[in-house]
């Protein structure tokens, strides 16, 4: 999944969280590690694949970084809708360690 497609994860996502709402069963909770795995394994392979290119790839970069961020916030939004308000600070804190996403004024905004 490193097409840098915020929308495809977003998609992926959507679609592993209305299957654990279908499988929740009597009012029970819902199951978010699916969607969670969505979003880190993307985030995770997105910044090795910019981590790799030491620097380069020029404009092309800088949309691919965008996304980065993008996908971040996403990912956060996420959590807030499931009401994991910890677990939103975690995302942020992450996003900020992250060299690549840091320096984004968008992360900063959001």
């Amino acid at each position: 999944m490193s097409s840098f497609d915020v929308g495809e994860v977003r998609r992926e996502a959507d679609e592993a969280f209305e299957r654990a709402n279908t499988e929740a069963k009597g009012g029970a909770a819902i199951d978010p590690a699916p969607v969670r795995e969505i979003y880190e394994n993307a985030l995770m392979d997105w910044t090795d694949e910019l981590n790799d290119e030491a620097g380069g790839g020029g404009g092309d970069r800088a949309q691919r970084e965008a996304a980065l961020v993008e996908l971040w916030i996403a990912y956060a939004a996420v959590e807030k809708k499931l009401r994991q308000w910890k677990r939103v600070v975690t995302v942020f804190e992450n996003a900020a360690a992250c060299e690549v996403s840091r320096a984004h004024a968008a992360l900063w905004l959001a």
